[in-house]
């Protein structure tokens, strides 16, 4: 029997289903759907198939009001083969249902038209994917055998978009504690160009091939008005289509010159692509976390007439990895997290007899949490630990003249970037905080200081003057569930975006009325900067337990970080089951077996709360003839000029191992330091030039692998207070 997923307080538990009713709806009616619903409460639980979409109104407007509750007991499903409801008029209204494996390339479960409404309650919106349509690869035409001058081949046609995983609106939506995850949208891969034909004297040229389709909003798309509160996206993607691969030339005395590559899909908001021109698109109380803009790769060059190669085409840019705004939004009260916008892969240079092409750039990517093309305005928000990194570089093509090779692509913002212009729109930031970004820096482009923001370099020069702060470490902790309907960022205790606003801040921070603004903690009654309000009573999770790779018969140990009232009380849990006698803040195991491998996760609580770790994963290696594995991968620093710095790795793998440090600057060219070969690099006295990601390349006779890179900031001023 299959098991299913669940996440019961933040702790991630296995349950086996009981016996459940399945029903199939296939003609589309709300009517039919209601009494499905029926019978699956009144079984005690299943599944809808549904095979039609539901229909709600019709094109003329004519008002309907269709509300369906699943009571918690009811998963609808399209199968993975259509969408699940269609509003043309009137409103859905949709509670505790469970809603997976739409499929369309506009909205892959729901599709909200103008004169449509959809409200969602507590509903989870999962694995549920817009697609669009690969573009038709051309037919490449019989051979004109004897003839003198072959024919070209055709064109391959574009790929086309899609839009909204989960749901595509053009109308009105809310969602009110509704979880979105593991939806994407895709745009489909461009068509192959046809081959050129062979002939006698010259052959035809190969077909140029079809485009990459554009791919926006991994959970959402919306165009119409939009309201989300306590949500949680989370592990959604938007991918950019890849082109098509040029047809070949033809065969002949002068042979037929290689179809041109085209140009690579976009990649727009992995969680959500809002563009509201009429109306703001408002967030409150919500966390984006996990979602990926990921622009598509180029496929190698074509070969010109002339016999020169094709330069790569540029891979496709990525555009907010949490959100893109081209509309007017506000945003409150909210968390984004590890969200990622990934340039895509540039394609190599094309052949030629006479100069090989230029390896293409890779994609840009804009806005690892937030890219702003219109009116956005946060107020107290955490971004932390989003990025955006560009595309891979590629290789030039072979010639008598080779031809260059392509440069990586950019990063721009790995928080958040602002790239409208001042008359078309802006990007207002008002008690907000903005952790250090992997890549891209936090910040990108021009932005309103509203007063008392936070920013832990310097892409950002806030004006002090309105109680902002900036190249300061914002002393933060991971990604927990810390109380209430969404997972948060707390603040350390020594952090100092503590009591930083005397006025002008939100009543309740992100988790509602569970924690209200301000809290006494040290001098004043004034609030924090970020969605966080520390309440030194209340249990808040500073550091999670790391996932971590070992080798079989090896020993691990986790740990976790709290802050709260004393005593504080653990317990650790593995695949959702309580651990007998795990009761402290570090959890060992010895002589580790396969059976160990899996989900760790610690429950904190006192007298007053409790908070939920993330989830740790432990990864089992047989040791017989295994590559390295990285146990512990190097943390990213920040010191003053002229300390030392000293970053280390740990792995495991058949020895003997070897290692080798890498230096990525701000230009992006990567360089092996020399004599950096041991598990441990320190920087002596550490100048604004080693500023930079490092990462290290761990190899044995088995095999390679690549740290994560990590990041070293040099400051000359105080870090922290």
């Amino acid at each position: 029997m299959v098991k299913k997923f669940f996440t019961v307080l933040g702790l991630v538990v296995w349950m086996t289903p009981l016996l459940r009713a399945d029903v199939t709806v296939s003609d589309g009616s709300p009517d039919t759907f209601r009494d499905a619903v029926s019978t699956v409460i009144g079984s005690g639980g299943g599944t809808i198939l549904v095979t039609t979409p539901i229909v709600i109104g019709d094109t003329n407007g004519t008002a309907a009001n269709e509300p369906f509750d699943g009571q918690s007991l009811v998963t609808v499903s399209g199968g993975s083969t259509n969408s699940i409801f269609l509003v043309q008029s009137g409103t859905l209204t949709l509670s505790n249902l469970s809603v997976i494996h739409g499929l369309g390339k506009l909205g892959g479960a729901i599709q909200i038209s103008p004169l449509g409404s959809v409200t969602a309650a507590t509903c989870t919106f999962s694995n549920n994917f817009a697609r669009g349509t690969n573009g038709d690869s051309a037919v490449t035409v019989t051979n004109s055998g004897n003839g003198v001058i072959g024919k070209s081949g055709a064109r391959g046609q574009p790929g086309d978009s899609g839009f909204g995983g989960a749901i595509y609106n053009l109308g009105s939506l809310a969602l009110f504690n509704c979880h979105l995850y593991a939806n994407g949208a895709s745009g489909g891969t461009g068509g192959d160009g046809a081959d050129g034909q062979d002939a006698g004297t010259k052959g035809g040229n190969g077909g140029a091939s079809g485009a990459g389709g554009s791919a926006a909003g991994g959970a959402v798309y919306n165009r119409g008005s939009l309201f989300l509160s306590d949500c949680t996206f989370s592990g959604n993607f938007a991918l950019g289509g890849s082109g098509g691969i040029g047809g070949a030339g033809g065969s002949g005395n002068f042979p037929g010159a290689n179809g041109m590559a085209a140009a690579t899909g976009i990649a727009s908001g992995g969680g959500l692509f809002t563009a509201t021109t009429n109306s703001r698109a408002v967030i409150i109380n919500s966390t984006f976390d996990h979602n990926i803009a990921e622009g598509g790769n180029g496929s190698s060059g074509g070969t010109s007439p002339a016999g020169v190669g094709q330069n790569g085409p540029r891979g496709g840019d990525a555009l907010g990895g949490g959100i893109e705004n081209s509309g007017v939004l506000s945003v409150t009260n909210s968390t984004f997290f590890e969200n990622s916008a990934l340039g895509g892969t540039g394609g190599n240079g094309g052949v030629g007899g006479v100069r090989g092409g230029n390896g293409g750039p890779g994609g840009s990517a804009i806005g690892g949490g937030i890219y702003n093309a219109g009116s956005n305005t946060l107020v107290n928000c955490t971004l932390a630990k989003n990025t955006a990194l560009g595309g891979t570089n590629s290789s030039p093509g072979s010639g008598i003249t080779g031809g260059n090779i392509g440069r990586h692509g950019s990063n721009f913002g790995g928080q958040v970037a602002n790239v409208a212009k001042a008359k078309h729109g802006l990007f207002s930031l008002r008690n907000t905080l903005l952790g250090a970004a992997p890549s891209g820096g936090a910040a990108y482009g021009t932005f309103v200081d509203a007063g008392h923001n936070l920013i832990a370099d310097k892409t950002i020069k806030f004006k002090k003057t309105l109680g902002s702060q900036f190249n300061l470490d914002p002393k933060i902790g991971d990604l927990a569930a810390n109380g209430g309907p969404t997972l948060t960022i707390a603040l350390q205790t020594n952090s100092p975006a503590i009591d930083q606003i005397p006025s002008n801040a939100p009543a309740f921070d992100q988790r509602g009325s569970l924690v209200a603004r301000p809290q006494l903690v040290y001098s004043n009654d004034f609030s924090d900067i970020g969605a966080y309000e520390l309440d030194l009573k209340l249990v808040g999770i500073v550091h999670s337990p790391q996932s971590t790779n070992v080798v079989l018969g090896s020993n691990v140990t986790f740990s976790v970080v709290a802050s709260g009232e004393a005593p504080l009380y653990y317990q650790w849990f593995f695949n959702g089951s309580s651990i007998l006698g795990a009761t402290s803040n570090l959890f060992s195991l010895t002589n580790v077996q396969s059976t160990n491998q899996g989900n760790y996760q610690v429950l904190v609580t006192n007298s007053v709360s409790s908070a939920v770790s993330a989830v740790a994963v432990l990864t089992v290696a047989t040791p017989t003839n295994s590559p390295p594995m990285i146990t512990l991968q190097p943390l990213g620093l920040t010191v003053g000029v002229g300390s030392n710095a000293t970053f280390s790795v740990t792995a495991t793998g058949a020895a003997p191992l070897y290692y080798q440090w890498y230096f990525l600057s701000a230009g992006m060219s990567s360089n092996s330091i020399t004599g950096a070969t041991n598990p441990i690099l320190t920087i002596v006295s550490a100048q604004l030039t080693n500023q930079g990601y490092y990462n290290v390349a761990i190899t044995n006779r088995f095999g390679s692998t690549n740290s994560v890179p990590s990041t070293l900031f040099v400051t000359n001023v105080t870090v922290g207070p």
